[in-house]
């Protein structure tokens, strides 16, 4: 998925699936270490197990995993410019 244009603070959601997910940020000024979103289990999926149906389309969307942290902060540094020649 692809944002463009975007003011921040920005808020998005992340796509839930059993893979880490990685951000990257990208800005003509600014430079920003890409992100690792990791998933854990998510608990309250547990529920589900008394229902087979529910626990499948958990495990088929990837609801029975969450993202680790509920924010990320993403800390940008200003692109260091190079001055022409001079002579």
């Amino acid at each position: 998925m692809k944002h463009t244009n975007v003011t921040f603070p920005y808020t998005t959601k992340i796509r839930r699936s059993f893979d880490e997910t990685v951000v990257k940020i990208e800005s003509p000024n600014y430079t920003a270490e890409p992100i690792i979103i990791n998933k854990s289990f998510n608990a309250v999926s547990v529920i589900n197990l008394l229902n087979i149906l529910g626990w499948g389309i958990d495990a088929a969307t990837g609801a029975i995993t969450k993202p680790e942290f509920k924010f990320y902060q993403i800390d940008f540094q200003p692109k260091e410019t190079t001055a022409p020649n001079q002579k």
